[in-house]
């Protein structure tokens, strides 16, 4: 073979076998239609810095990351026409519900200020014309566990951030400024937690919640807009929060499938506000369990309410932030309502009312009353017990000796299980009495019948079968499935944990408790309401829950899931799941770690191919080179 040809021949198989880049999903600005073709497939998609100037939506579908670079610019054209009218924003579904969708990193430009005035109010109601994050459910369907946190927002006719008809939301870390409508505008979301957003208001509110639930609002720094891209729109007319429910307002609206409930504002700045710092029950239709503490408000209006009192909460008074700290539903403390996580709650004294006597034999008169079980507790409509009836019955009986002599009385209780599942509760009763009766004795020489008393007895037992409820299903470690994905990237390394059964054990589930690296989460899915009977004895009716308790800042809430922000290390990391009766520690995880989009993989099978190739030619490469030497 000609040394020629051999080169050539290595050359091929060099240029052939070089190791195979696989890289994610990355755009540039460049690229005219590469963003909503990249959001068509999903994933996780990787805005590379500059600016994205658009002349149209952009429609994101579910199972979707789209994040990128602080310095890339998603902007709207100056020369775009008159697209984002009403139920159409900057980023909005692609698909109905939405589930599981992440918006983070980037800016979005509303670029008002090269735009006509007019568009501010186009089409039905005011400031509806270009929302810049606009993600909506349905009444019927809502969206699930969307998240939108690290962006910087600016510019816009409308709300930087709306969010309607969804369960489990986050939005955290968010620049939002001169935003026209509200900065953040939640409409029946269920399961929202807002923090440490900056908002700068302007019009209408920094932020807003109609017909929430289970929100809570924290750490945020709520002020006006005062910079100069207003185009033409007055300052100092926004409220800090709004919290009403809502139907119509200035010609747009609907009516809402939720009633806001359960909200809790607090460790906020509202610091030169324009109108309110917070304006309650805006609509006068009511709240429920509106709970406000702990705020700061600066050098404007503070709170404000036209509808009607809040019942047992007030604003001049509030709960003490260490109650808040509990957990949230610790309102419910502040409303005389007791709560208890776990299913077996403390007995105090318990008695009997009106008890049915039951007499026997001749003197003997007992009753049986059950007063429940210890650790009964309801979970949808059904009561349980966590142990066979005769370990946890509560029974209390009394006996009384009704003869003219009592002499005494003693009694036994055997609770026995039976094949149905029943409880049978017998009572022994031992009643000693006596009776005059006489005897003859010699007095003087006479017989002479003596009185005295002589002791009897009687025994007698009492049987009282009861129907008890069902045993409480125990759960084991291989019924939970924990599922840890690892994000491990440059710009946002995190993981996500979900802790789901692996049967329908569902409901069996009231909490989760996280340990990482020093740090603990506690998730509450259900909360017992303490019921105390006219007796005394007490139970626990357990209700559905969506509060997380968090010791710091690592650990957070997303996706109605664990997240913990950072490196993650899963060898730090343990999980314990609750029932009302016991904890179950998990130690098997199923763990997927997820490399960076942003940096290449180099396959390194090639490599081993050219080496193995190198070794087998060698010998004929070196004669080669002798020969070509030689010439």
């Amino acid at each position: 073979m000609r040394a020629s040809h051999c080169f050539i021949i290595i050359l091929f198989l060099m240029l052939f076998l070089l190791p195979t880049c696989v890289s994610a999903e990355t755009i540039n600005p460049t690229d005219d239609e590469g963003l909503n073709d990249a959001l068509k497939r999903g994933g996780t998609i990787y805005l590379n810095p500059g600016v994205y100037e658009i002349d149209g939506p952009l429609r994101i579908g579910s199972n979707t990351v789209l994040t990128g670079s602080k310095d890339a610019i998603i902007r709207v054209s100056p020369s775009s026409s008159q697209w984002f009218t009403g139920a159409t924003g900057i980023i909005n579904p692609s698909e109905y519900p939405l589930k599981n969708v992440e918006i983070c990193g980037f800016q979005i430009d509303g670029n008002l200020d090269e735009l006509p005035r007019s568009y501010a109010n186009y089409g039905t109601g005011d400031h509806n014309a270009e929302r810049l994050i606009y993600l909506q459910g349905n009444k019927k369907t809502f969206m699930e566990n969307i998240s939108v946190h690290d962006m910087a927002l600016y510019d816009s006719y409308s709300d930087g951030i709306q969010i309607a008809y969804a369960n489990n939301v986050r939005c955290y870390n968010n620049f939002v400024s001169n935003c026209q409508h509200s900065g953040i505008f939640l409409v029946s979301v269920v399961g929202a937690n807002v923090f440490k957003n900056d908002i700068a208001g302007i019009t209408s509110d920094c932020m807003r919640l109609d017909n929430c639930m289970n929100t809570k609002i924290f750490d945020n720094v709520l002020y006006s807009y005062t910079g100069d891209n207003t185009n033409g729109q007055g300052t100092k007319g926004e409220n800090g929060l709004q919290i009403a429910d809502e139907g119509y307002s200035h010609g747009g609206g609907s009516s809402k499938p939720t009633h806001t409930t359960n909200i809790e504002v607090y460790g906020n700045t509202f610091a030169n506000t324009g109108w309110h710092g917070i304006w309650l029950d805006s609509t006068k239709k009511g709240v429920t369990n509106v709970y406000i503490h702990d705020n700061i408000f600066l050098d404007g209006s503070e709170f404000e309410t036209d509808g009607k009192s809040v019942e047992g909460i007030s604003y001049d008074n509030p709960p003490s932030k260490d109650m808040s700290e509990q957990i949230f539903t610790s309102i419910y403390d502040f409303l005389n309502v007791k709560i208890s996580e776990s299913g077996y709650i403390p007995q105090g004294p318990i008695r009997t009312i009106n008890p049915d006597w039951n007499k026997k034999g001749k003197y003997t008169e007992a009753y049986i009353y059950l007063a429940g079980y210890e650790g009964q507790i309801t979970i949808n409509n059904k009561t349980y017990i966590p142990d066979k009836p005769s370990k946890c019955a509560i029974v209390l009986t009394d006996t009384r000796n009704l003869a003219h002599k009592p002499a005494g009385q003693t009694s036994s209780v055997k609770l026995e299980d039976l094949n149905d599942g029943s409880l049978k509760v017998t009572l022994k009763v031992k009643t000693k009495y006596k009776v005059k009766d006489y005897k003859t004795k010699t007095i003087l020489g006479k017989s002479v019948k003596v009185p005295y008393y002589k002791e009897k007895k009687e025994t007698v037992t009492f049987i009282k079968t009861f129907t008890a409820p069902e045993v409480f299903p125990v759960l084991s470690a291989d019924d939970i499935n924990v599922s840890i994905t690892y994000q491990n990237n440059s710009y946002n390394p995190h993981a996500i944990i979900t802790v789901t059964p692996k049967n329908d054990v569902a409901w069996v589930i009231t909490g989760v408790s996280y340990k990482y690296n020093g740090s603990s989460a506690t998730e509450y899915r259900q909360i017992g309401y303490v019921d105390e009977k006219e007796t005394g004895y007490k139970s626990a009716d357990f209700k559905e829950t969506y509060t997380w308790k968090f010791s710091d800042e690592t650990m957070s809430y997303s996706y109605q899931a664990l997240y913990i922000k950072g490196v993650f290390d899963p060898d730090k990391f343990k999980v314990i799941v609750k029932t009302p009766f016991s904890e179950i520690p998990v130690d098997e995880y199923h763990y997927t770690e997820v490399g960076d989009p942003t940096k290449t993989k180099i396959n390194p099978a090639p490599f081993v191919i050219i080496i193995v190739l190198f070794i087998i030619l060698r010998p004929l490469l070196q004669e080669l080179s002798y020969n070509f030497v030689k010439r």
